[in-house]
């Protein structure tokens, strides 16, 4: 095998690339699973990743922390736009109490009325 040098500039721009290829994988894991609970109907690798973060305890919590943070909340709205949702902050209000109950279901650690409210209030009426 061959071995290279490389600079410590391009050592780092390597290790942020791979972060930035982290952050997005669990960002798209987060989106699948809230996407899931709200009842989107998912299928094929999308269901396998889906179902395989509902296990997984930290995508879970930062699911919950996702769901109780407006600004995030409007990150998650963005993000379901861009995958092609139309109105996603409607449907996310709407879809409120299913993707709490959902989420209560898999999760020890349960979302409280005052994330159903920032839910909702995400539907301008």
């Amino acid at each position: 095998m061959t071995k290279i040098r490389i600079t410590e500039q391009q050592y780092n721009k390597i290790l942020l690339h791979e972060e930035k290829k982290r952050l997005n994988e669990n960002n798209n894991n987060i989106l699948l699973v809230i996407a899931s609970l709200a009842g989107i109907e998912l299928t094929g690798n999308n269901k396998l990743i889906a179902d395989k973060s509902k296990q997984d305890s930290n995508v879970l919590s930062k699911v919950k922390s996702t769901l109780e943070n407006p600004d995030k909340l409007d990150e998650l709205v963005d993000a379901l736009e861009q995958k092609g949702l139309k109105y996603p902050d409607k449907f996310l209000a709407r879809n409120a109490e299913k993707i709490m109950d959902n989420y209560n279901k898999i999760s020890d650690n349960k979302l409280d009325f005052y994330t159903k409210t920032t839910l909702q209030e995400l539907n301008p009426k």
